[in-house]
């Protein structure tokens, strides 16, 4: 895996855990921003799974 295929894997890992995070602090888990994250973050393993995919075809 490329710098960036990592790049893009931390990003919404990293997002998802301070929303979780802030989530727990404030008391209000599981809200919008939430599942908005983890959509985020599905859509984009996904989307690097293609990537690889495509790149191993190659």
């Amino acid at each position: 895996m490329t710098k960036v295929e990592y790049f893009l894997l931390l990003v919404p890992l990293i997002t998802t855990g301070i929303s979780l995070a802030l989530e727990i602090y404030t008391g209000k888990l599981l809200s919008v921003t939430f599942f908005m994250n983890l959509v985020a973050f599905l859509s984009m393993v996904i989307l690097n799974y293609a990537i690889l995919n495509e790149n191993k075809k190659k």
